[in-house]
């Protein structure tokens, strides 16, 4: 396992941490950027393994000149993952997530952390499904490698499971 793995692994366990216990005003507001920002993280390193096999063995020589030129890993990993820092900062800015106090059940007081904007949250979580589906097409492309080459068929199958996951 490379390191930049276990520093994705780690910040998305990290971000588990604070949907724990509690909330807080700090929790409120760590959780949800922290997830976003470490999950369009992993999505942009699984889209560089995707343009990578792409890259390999395109044989459209308009889509691999492209390729080939776009292709700069650590390039691409800063920009997806910088979109979403800017976005989860707008959100954080503007409309922050705070505790709210739920009085639905009789003699109990439930402190639950509302999200505070339900659009910049959508917009979060629509990013990173944009992410994956770029992802999912790059991969999708790619599918019908020999079978040394069949990581694009185990990307295309996560990503579908991803998306099966936010049907439901």
């Amino acid at each position: 396992m490379s390191l930049r793995s276990q520093m994705i692994d780690f910040f998305i366990f990290l971000s588990t941490v604070f949907f724990i216990g509690e909330p807080t005003e700090f929790k409120c507001r760590t959780r949800q950027a922290l997830f976003g920002i470490s999950f369009a993280l992993c999505i942009s390193c699984i889209l560089i393994k995707s343009l990578k096999i792409l890259l390999a063995f395109s044989f459209d020589p308009k889509l691999q000149n492209f390729l080939k030129c776009a292709y700069k890993p650590i390039t691409i990993v800063f920009i997806c993952t910088g979109i979403q820092v800017i976005i989860c900062t707008f959100w954080l800015i503007f409309r922050t997530p705070f505790v709210k106090q739920n009085f639905s059940i009789p003699r109990a007081i439930i402190l639950e952390c509302n999200e505070g904007s339900v659009v910049a949250f959508g917009i979060m979580l629509g990013y990173i499904a944009a992410l994956a589906f770029i992802c999912f097409i790059c991969a999708f492309k790619g599918r019908k490698l020999p079978e040394n080459y069949n990581e694009a068929k185990f990307i295309t199958f996560g990503m579908l499971i991803y998306f099966i996951a936010w049907i439901v």
